[in-house]
């Protein structure tokens, strides 16, 4: 008889707080469900970049509870996290520049996410061919944005709306350079650009949500390190 009573009361409280049936299953199995998050990492020359760590951050990097895994000798890399709740994917390996994803939070599973390692170097090279001057990568936190169709073609005439004011950025030409203008610009280019469509640095670490047209993206920069996002215009 209690033992009935305890059940009747338990469904009570679930149908009171309005829970979905997958709420409900997930009570009773006393786990989240997982989404699968999937890529691969290239170098700098799109070849594949092996044995690069990533980790699927839900606050701060080196938690024990963030996921983590290692791409295998073609670069690829699947990672499994928890449906429905907030993360981004840090790309790291020692003698590379570690990459920064926007914030995802997902209901199913993502596919085709790439991560592209420069060189210390490398992206040195691109911030000096960038800017007029030479700010250093190590030093700050470096924000890259480029913006697209829908069939993949770089998107012109798109102002970059930024949550703080950086220590400085540059839309890039389609030789890499700043192209003076305060919109993305140069499109559609005769070679790939060597550089993102639109560049800036911060002096501090933290967290950034920047603005195209109708969309908001979330990122954390981190200095040293470089953190992107993607913009798809429709």
């Amino acid at each position: 008889m209690k033992q009935t009573l305890i059940a009747s009361a338990l469904f009570s409280t679930l149908a009171v707080s309005a829970c979905t049936e997958e709420e409900i299953t997930n009570f009773f199995r006393g786990e989240d469900n997982e989404i699968s998050v999937s890529g691969k990492t290239n170098n700098i020359d799109d070849t594949a970049e092996a044995a690069v760590n990533i980790e699927g951050v839900y606050d701060t990097p080196g938690e024990p509870s963030n996921p983590t895994t290692t791409s295998d000798a073609n670069g690829d890399f699947s990672l499994q996290l928890k449906e429905n709740e907030s993360f981004y994917l840090r790309a790291s390996k020692n003698g590379l520049v570690s990459i920064i994803s926007s914030e995802m939070n997902l209901s199913s599973d993502k596919a085709d996410i790439i991560f592209q390692m420069p060189t210390e170097t490398e992206a040195q090279d691109i911030i000096n061919t960038a800017f007029s001057f030479t700010p250093q990568l190590f030093n700050h936190a470096w924000l890259l944005v480029n913006v697209t169709t829908s069939a993949g073609d770089e998107a012109n005439s798109y102002p970059v709306i930024l949550s703080a004011i950086p220590a400085g950025a540059v839309y890039t030409s389609c030789d890499g350079t700043d192209s003076g203008l305060i919109e993305t610009t140069g499109a559609p280019c005769s070679t790939d650009r060597p550089a993102p469509m639109y560049i800036a640095y911060y002096d501090t670490s933290g967290n950034i949500t920047a603005t195209v047209g109708d969309e908001s993206q979330n990122i954390s920069i981190r200095i040293g390190e470089i953190a992107e996002i993607k913009f798809v215009i429709p």
